[in-house]
């Protein structure tokens, strides 16, 4: 069950998906986090997935592809 409005029941089911992310999926591959969107999201969103899949990618960039910023690269 949940309680709050609809914006945060959007970010906590984002956040279940975050925690339940299978990483075999992204492993040792670049990933570009959008962060264009027409919705935006609390910072916390943003850096539960940067903490859960940045121990298995290549590397982690923020934006959209044409002008991405690099966030995290694997030595």
């Amino acid at each position: 069950n949940f309680i709050g409005d609809e914006k945060s029941h959007k970010e906590y089911l984002i956040n279940e998906k975050i925690t339940n992310f299978d990483l075999d999926s992204v492993s040792k591959k670049p990933v570009i986090i959008k962060g264009c969107a027409d919705e935006k999201f609390n910072k916390f969103i943003y850096s539960h997935l940067i903490q859960k899949i940045q121990g298995v990618v290549s590397s982690i960039m923020y934006g959209e592809a044409c002008s991405s910023v690099p966030i995290y690269k694997k030595k």
